[in-house]
């Protein structure tokens, strides 16, 4: 560090000197870059100490980097895609100078409060990296100036254009905030979602920063905190599916480990309590997706509207697709039905924990079948046939109601890779469990199912349903 402090105050000698002429305007862009990462790395390091010996003391280090701050660059650029990757380079001086004001004021604002002035200006410069290196660390000022920070936050929530920036102020120090003071950091995140444009209409789901940085802190605030400020938000959402669904997809996802907890012996109460409100999100995406799909089917199969009618139930329609994909995927990837080794666990392992999930999400389950698209319901038989043995004869006859009567009207009968998860289904059930096809009604369950498939051409399917009277002897 003392050689470097030393070849960075060298290089601020020979820039003031450079006068007549004045050095090439690339060159001393150059020189400013390498001496704000200079101090940058003085700055952020664990072993800076002002006052050791060949370290440079706290007036020192803060006057070049408030020169730093004056820099021009980077230069604000006249179009930046909104929350496009936030990236910077060496010669980005005022974005190197902001995070050294940071990384000093976590360690000096209480005996240097105009660090926090310098602060101040980052926040509000026009180039959304330097404004990032204030909004993603502003929580370090706990310890050495609150109410300075508290200010900061403030403004970042009323004011940061940038959703890039503002995801990782959200997924940062928000998130931080709501341990110390929830009520806080939920007004401030209310304050930032009351002014951000609602997607776009076309926008398509999918995990992204800001949308993912609050989704996650919403379901979080909602099942470890049972917050009415992040139900009341979650009710947004899923009032206005087209809108929320980026939330809501994020939302989703943060929340598969949740659904399985509990299952396992010896089972926590405050697991049961986290699983039952997760739940409760869940059933809250179903019916809103169900309920969407029901008011756009109706319009979009009448054929004789506008556009202008048109294209919103186009878009209601497909969210409500999306959604119940989306919540059958963290049912299949959580459960264990999917599993890329050996050595990952499952949500629930054994007849017991499968029974007990079983039961508990049968109807949420059963919805996604009612409703879900030929990809939704690939996903749910797939669950079942994992589930098969908690329940041999209710999971049969929850696929069979599907096969032959909503998966029909999705077309699923026509896909290959749906003929061919029903076909070692059936097989599995022939194997271990025929005895639940002494029943009649179930038998002719199993018949009717094959023919749905055999019907469409599947050759497996055909030979099936011809081998079944001498297999079920």
């Amino acid at each position: 560090m003392p050689k470097l402090w030393r070849m960075a105050t060298e290089l601020v000698g020979l820039i003031d000197q450079a006068t007549d002429p004045l050095p090439h305007a690339e060159l001393l862009h150059s020189s400013w870059g390498a001496l704000s990462e200079a101090v940058e790395q003085i700055a952020t390091a664990e072993e800076y100490e002002p006052g050791e010996h060949g370290h440079p003391g706290i007036e020192a280090i803060l006057a070049i980097n408030t020169r730093l701050g004056q820099s021009p660059y980077p230069e604000p650029l006249q179009t930046e895609k909104e929350g496009s990757l936030l990236a910077w380079g060496s010669w980005d001086v005022r974005v190197h100078a902001a995070s050294s004001a940071m990384r000093l004021a976590q360690r000096f604002a209480d005996t240097h409060p105009e660090i926090l002035d310098d602060l101040e200006l980052f926040a509000r410069d026009p180039v959304r990296t330097v404004r990032l290196q204030v909004a993603q660390s502003v929580n370090g000022l706990w310890d050495v100036a609150r109410v300075r920070m508290w200010e900061l936050a403030d403004y970042i929530a009323m004011s940061e254009r940038d959703i890039g920036v503002l995801a990782y102020f959200i997924g940062g120090p928000l998130h931080r905030f709501v341990g110390a003071d929830a009520a806080h950091a939920e007004r401030l995140l209310s304050t930032i979602l009351d002014r951000i444009p609602a997607p776009k209409l076309n926008e398509q789901s999918g995990l992204n920063d800001f949308y993912e940085a609050v989704g996650t802190l919403v379901a979080w605030r909602s099942i470890n905190a049972d917050s009415p400020v992040a139900w009341a938000r979650f009710g947004t959402w899923i009032d206005d599916p087209v809108n929320g669904d980026k939330f809501l997809w994020a939302l989703l996802f943060s929340l598969r480990s949740a659904l399985f907890l509990g299952y396992r012996a010896p089972a926590m109460l405050e697991d049961v309590a986290l699983r039952k409100r997760a739940k409760r999100m869940f059933e809250g995406v179903v019916v809103a997706a169900v309920a969407a799909k029901q008011r756009a089917e109706p319009v979009l199969r009448s054929g004789a509207v506008s556009d202008a009618v048109k294209v919103p139930m186009v878009a209601l329609s497909s969210v409500g697709d999306r959604l119940l994909d989306h919540v059958c995927n963290q049912f299949y990837f959580g459960s264990g039905a999917f599993r890329q080794s050996s050595e990952e666990s499952s949500g629930v392992e054994g007849q017991s924990e499968k029974l007990a999930f079983l039961e508990d999400y049968h109807e949420l389950l059963g919805e996604i079948g009612q409703h879900g698209s030929a990809h939704a319901i690939h996903r749910l038989i797939e669950l079942y046939v994992f589930l098969a043995e908690a329940s041999p004869a209710n999971v049969f006859d929850h696929v069979a109601s599907i096969i032959t009567g909503p998966a029909v009207g999705e077309n699923y009968h026509l896909e290959g890779l749906g003929a061919g998860t029903l076909i070692s289904l059936v097989r599995v059930y022939l194997a271990d469990y025929r005895a639940i096809f002494d029943d009649p009604a179930r038998r002719s369950h199993l018949v009717a199912v094959l023919e749905t498939f055999s019907s469409a051409g599947w050759p497996e399917a055909l030979l099936l349903l011809y081998e079944l009277p001498d297999l079920l002897r």
